[in-house]
């Protein structure tokens, strides 16, 4: 997750075959990559591990945050939520991830982590 000044063009080293957002505010534009596309002089936060929400798990659910974040916040761990039309991400820490993705597993919920998800 980079951070550039208010304006920025999407930069061209930004990569993503399976997981790329570009969001622009008056304050920057921030760029959510592959960790490994960031250059050395780019402020970012990272690297993460991007969960895809289940085909039967509704991005737009009420309580859907909450039920994920739950268990992972009692432990001080945080969640990036991005959702489009159609499917929900969830980004962890990649120290984290297998942390999370256990107690989700325990909750009976399924998260998916598709291959070249390390924003």
């Amino acid at each position: 997750m980079a951070t550039l000044p208010p304006g920025s063009p999407a930069p061209d080293w930004a990569e993503g075959e399976l997981f790329l957002a570009t969001i622009r505010t008056s304050r920057g534009t921030i760029v959510v990559c592959r960790a490994s596309s960031v250059p050395p002089e780019i402020d970012a936060h990272g690297p993460f591990t991007a969960f895809e929400l289940a085909h039967d798990l509704d991005p737009s659910e009420p309580g859907l945050l909450a039920l994920l974040g739950t268990s992972p916040g009692r432990l001080g761990i945080s969640l990036l939520p991005y959702t489009t039309f159609d499917r929900g991400w969830l980004l962890v820490h990649r120290a984290d991830a297998n942390r999370v993705q256990d107690l989700w597993r325990q909750e009976g919920i399924t998260i998916t982590v598709p291959e070249e998800t390390t924003p």
